[in-house]
This record gives structure tokens, sequence and C-alpha cells, in this order.
């Protein structure tokens, strides 16, 4: 697996700014998506999955990312932890209508 991480590394140095963001985030997204189908039951999985993303910072989606390049560390789970905490990230439940299959999970 950190041959095919290290395989990116010159596709990635060749791309946009906006490209390798945008390349980060779907893998990001990679990664966030079992530890919500797992973790969080019951909430529907594509939008939570968009609220955590739309809410974790640059240095966390990265980290995301290359933890899906790698296979699963664990730390997705922590990183899924601690942005579905966020306020941004529940006002987003809240939008979708999350909250209420949320606030079961976590009861």
């Amino acid at each position: 697996m950190h041959r095919a991480a290290l395989a990116l590394v010159p596709l990635l140095a060749a791309c946009s700014a906006q490209a390798r963001d945008g390349l980060a985030r779907e893998t990001a997204e990679a990664a966030i998506t079992p530890v919500v189908a797992e973790r969080i039951r019951g909430v529907p999985t594509t939008k939570a999955v968009r609220c955590i993303l739309d809410n974790a910072d640059r240095s966390q989606i990265n980290a995301l990312a290359a933890d899906n390049v790698q296979g699963r560390t664990g730390i997705a789970d922590d990183i899924v932890t601690d942005v579905l905490f966020r306020d941004g990230t529940r006002e987003c439940f809240r939008r979708w209508g999350i909250v209420t299959a949320l606030s079961k999970v976590l009861a």
C-alpha cells in the first residue's frame, strides 16, 4: 500500500491546487464512508459523510486521504469522531434532518 501512495506523489505534484484538493476530498470521502456506516448506523450515510467532509479541515482531509490509500489504520475513526462533534457538523446534520437519528445512536 505504501508503494501506491508513493506512486501518487508525482501525479499530485503535477496537478493544480484545485485538482489536488478535489482528489484529496474524494479519497478522504472513501475513508469516511465505512466509518460512518459502522459507527453511526441509522443515519443517511451519504449526507452524514458530506457533513463530516465539509467540516473537516485541510490537514484532516489529507490525513483521511492518506489513511485510505495506505489502508485503514484507525486514524479515520479518530478524525471522524473529532469532526462529528463540531458545531458546523451538528448544524449540517440539523439541516439534513440527521440529528434525530444521530441522537438515538449516541444515546
